[in-house]
């Protein structure tokens, strides 16, 4: 199976993680993972330093996402050389912007906007692991691509 790359006037990207041909890559496990990840899509793309982007995921929830003794939580990590940023993205709680718990399903579709740092001008582009972490300490999911700005 292709890539899907939709090219609108919103300039709107959805990668097939499973497609070893994509720009992001699955990096968990697909057999222990609470979600069995299908599409990433960005919006715009390519992202704009200093500006939200759109990261909308879809795939198979297996488990409960829930609030618990670990935070459940999404970090993005990236890396240029020896230039390094981590943040934790999203956080889940009864009252956040991904409200806990999250009952499993077939479907589950997560958007998230993300505030894209400035980087030095020098950093044309940047290898990203996104990872999610459960309550529990488990791992939901992980993905990996380089972005160019």
């Amino acid at each position: 199976m292709g890539a899907l790359i939709i090219a609108t006037a919103t300039s709107t990207v959805v990668y097939d993680v499973a497609d070893p041909n994509s720009l992001f890559k699955f990096c968990g496990n697909a057999e222990t993972d609470g979600l069995g990840l299908r599409t990433v899509e960005m919006t715009p793309f390519p992202p704009v330093q200093g500006q939200n982007v759109t990261v909308t995921v879809n795939g198979h929830l297996k488990n409960v996402i829930q609030d618990g003794e670990k935070q459940a939580l999404v970090n993005v990590k990236g890396q240029k050389g020896i230039f390094k940023i981590e943040r934790q993205v999203l956080t889940c709680t009864p009252d956040s912007a991904l409200p806990c718990p999250i009952q499993p399903t077939e479907n589950l579709v997560q958007s998230y906007d993300y505030a894209v740092p400035t980087l030095p001008a020098f950093i044309k582009d940047i290898q990203l692991t996104v990872s999610g972490v459960n309550g529990d300490g488990s791992q939901l999911t992980c993905f990996t691509g380089k972005v160019v700005f």
